[in-house]
């Protein structure tokens, strides 16, 4: 994890543990005092603690470990071991994600097998590598994402907030703020804090970082994976006018037969169902969604039944992407909110067109937006909007690589233009010939395009080019083009005519398992009428 040098970090002593405060503001920015042990005491700058902002006096001989004390009079929470230990790891660790910040960056993590069951005691040493965050530019210290989520670092692309991270010294991420990060749809890691990450050289953006945790399901290998069996979409309505989404699964443990049955909403157990029993399951199901609306007005929607199969599969992959609380315009899902809140009586009301709207889906169409808003999105005529006034859900920004997922080789081809390779990791590709998806991030200068998919063919590559209609130009008239963009949540997403708004991750998937209606053949007929459109304005 890094190298230690002596003249930085002297061997340690018998009493380095009440020496914790090894980061200090100086200028403004969190600075490690080792920096300045080269300087001659009298000259050093002043530098105050980070915690409570109080003028703080560097410690840099060659005995004891570097360290900033407080006046014997302060009372500072950094002067507690476990606070300092914090806090050093969270500014040593937002340093290096700071330094190593742009387009290419990259966070790989290191996750553990969490063995057969979450209450067992066997201890499995199966790791898996993945990508958690990719293309920041920007990192926070404690800053606030709404009146009560706060992480220790947050990833910023632009002003979007792509990632969090918490660093754990004695306690864990509460179940309160894993619900909050859920409903921010923000991915999270736990770091176990350690005296090694306090040091600037102390871990290096090159190397995976082992991680206490992280969002979503317990990762499993191939022996210990609980299988999925079900999975539902919950809609919870309070009377405030907040609205939240929850994501139920059913898995099965043990072995072949199944000798139980797992119930989780989001990453929380809610129970398990030994030996398994399907009955059980539907009462934890009925009184956890009981617990959930938290006040007399409050009440829930699931017009579905269980979902089986690939559906299952889709819902907790694609409906994790809906859980924001307030929102003004329908879903583009294929699980559409029904009621809504008028404000003037402040109650929720079912539209007349929502009523007979349910949730289950045939399994060839699980990727599709919901009928209901296609009906609904067929009698608005859709133009791209000025540039500096994108107000539909669809073309509220730009579309950028990063938006269909972690899990895909990409490469830069040129300014604005990223190549992501969906024939590769990421899910099991049945793609014949090679598949990619070309992402146009902003408008291209005459022949880029056109060079670009020469040397695509020429690689024999079957390219499906994504850019928003504001960006698209006579070059991609004969290509395979969708409309692409991200929507008021910054989440990214793709429009097919006549088959419905995909989110990013979805799409890519889809275009890896080879959806026929997602072929280069496919999409030129379903776009064909735009694309018309499009060139018609430009003539």
């Amino acid at each position: 994890m890094g190298t230690k040098h002596p003249n930085r970090w002297p061997a340690a002593g018998a009493d380095d543990d009440a020496l914790g405060l090894a980061w200090v503001i100086v200028g403004g920015q969190p600075r490690h005092v080792s920096e300045f042990a080269h300087i001659e005491p009298r000259h050093r700058p002043a530098a105050l603690c980070p915690a409570c902002g109080a003028r703080v006096t560097l410690k840099l001989g060659d005995v004891r470990r570097h360290h900033a004390a407080h006046a014997s009079e302060q009372r500072c929470p950094a002067t507690h071991p476990e606070t300092a230990l914090h806090l050093g790891c969270k500014l040593a660790f937002a340093a290096a994600l700071r330094a190593a910040a742009g387009s290419n960056a990259l966070l790989s993590i290191v996750r553990r097998c969490a063995g057969a069951t979450d209450f067992s005691p066997m201890t499995c040493h199966e790791t898996v590598i993945s990508d958690f965050a990719r293309g920041w530019n920007r990192v926070t210290v404690e800053q606030g994402l709404d009146d009560r989520t706060r992480p220790d670092i947050v990833l910023h692309a632009g002003e979007t907030a792509i990632a969090a991270i918490e660093i754990v010294v004695s306690n864990a991420v509460s179940p309160d703020k894993e619900r909050a990060l859920e409903r921010l749809g923000l991915p999270w890691i736990e770091l176990a804090a350690s005296a090694g990450r306090t040091v600037p050289e102390g871990w290096t953006i090159t190397e995976p970082v082992e991680v206490l945790r992280a969002s979503g399901a317990p990762w499993r290998c191939v022996i210990h994976a609980a299988r999925l069996l079900a999975a539902r979409v919950v809609d919870v309505y309070h009377d405030d006018g907040a609205r939240e989404r929850f994501i139920y699964r059913v898995t099965r443990l043990g072995d072949e037969n199944g000798d139980a049955l797992r119930l989780q909403r989001g990453g929380i157990e809610i129970a398990v169902v030994a030996p398994a029993s399907a009955e059980h399951v539907r009462e934890a199901f009925a009184a956890d969604v009981k617990k959930l609306e938290r006040t007399p007005g409050s009440f829930a929607d699931s017009p579905m039944h269980w979902a089986t199969g690939d559906a299952a599969e889709n819902v907790v992959e694609g409906a994790l992407f809906d859980r924001v609380g307030r929102d003004p315009t329908p879903l583009a899902t294929t699980h559409p909110r029904r009621w809504y809140f008028a404000s003037a009586t402040r109650r929720w009301f079912l539209p007349a067109d929502m009523r007979d709207v349910r949730w289950d889906r045939a399994p060839l169409d699980i990727f599709a937006a919901h009928p209901a808003w296609r009906n609904a999105n067929a009698r608005v005529a859709e133009r791209p909007a000025p540039e500096g006034g994108w107000r539909t859900p669809i073309f509220a920004g730009r579309p950028h690589g990063a938006m269909f997922g972690y899990g895909w080789p990409t490469r830069v081809a040129g300014d604005g233009l990223v190549v992501v390779d969906v024939s590769g990791k990421g899910v099991k590709a049945q793609t014949e010939p090679h598949r990619a998806i070309v992402v146009v991030e902003h408008a291209q200068a005459a022949g880029v395009v056109q060079a670009l998919s020469r040397s695509l063919e020429r690689e024999g590559v079957d390219a499906t080019w994504v850019s928003h209609p504001q960006d698209w130009s006579p070059e991609m008239a004969p290509l395979a083009w969708a409309a692409g963009g991200r929507d008021q949540r910054g989440q990214g997403v793709v429009l097919v005519d006549d088959l419905g708004v995909f989110r990013g991750e979805a799409f890519a998937k889809a275009v890896a398992r080879n959806d026929r209606r997602l072929s280069g053949a496919a999409i030129r007929r379903a776009m064909a009428g735009r694309v018309e459109r499009l060139a018609g304005r430009q003539q």
